[in-house]
């Protein structure tokens, strides 16, 4: 019975460690040992020293993406604008914390060259909304609720890593 018991552990393992490769997402950017929701307590960032958002979808698998912040009201104003790419896994991470409390702030793409999919993250770190933005565009993207930071990545990247509104986001 105990052989029995082990070996129903063992599949159970199985199974939530094949459910991490739901994705074609690095290795080297995801945690493929499930974490029951709750984002690693060290960066898997082989630099330690860049900012990272770690986030874990409903499989328990932890993604991370390398982020700028960006804080002052010219950074916040600024974002991603002008540029020609961003790397795969790496983002900007709008802190609106500053502000006291959650914000409602709508985003555009307006002289945004790339598209892009944003997550509005509330003050305990769940992720209130995803949306898929188009480049060059000046229609205006709300939160379905007030959020505290919006995570900007390459568009799909949410959808590609099972990422979704609910899930956890953690800056580390």
């Amino acid at each position: 019975m105990k052989q029995f018991v082990y070996f129903l552990g063992a599949l159970a393992l199985a199974g939530a460690l094949s459910a991490c490769a739901i994705s074609s997402t690095p290795a080297a950017s995801r945690t493929s040992v499930p974490t029951n929701g709750t984002p690693p307590a060290q960066p898997t960032s082989p630099d330690a020293s860049v900012p990272t958002m770690v986030m874990s979808n409903e499989h328990g698998c932890a993604f991370t993406v390398e982020v700028e912040i960006a804080a002052t009201p010219e950074q916040l104003q600024t974002g991603l604008m002008n540029r020609t790419s961003l790397p795969e896994n790496k983002g900007m991470l709008f802190d609106f914390t500053q502000y006291g409390e959650a914000v409602s702030i709508p985003f555009y793409m307006k002289n945004t060259l790339i598209p892009l999919s944003i997550a509005f993250i509330d003050k305990d770190g769940v992720i209130v909304d995803i949306q898929d933005m188009e480049p060059m565009t000046e229609t205006l993207h709300y939160s379905a609720k007030p959020y505290r930071k919006a995570l900007e990545v390459n568009k799909g990247w949410f959808e590609k890593t099972g990422i979704k509104v609910g899930d956890k986001a953690q800056l580390q």
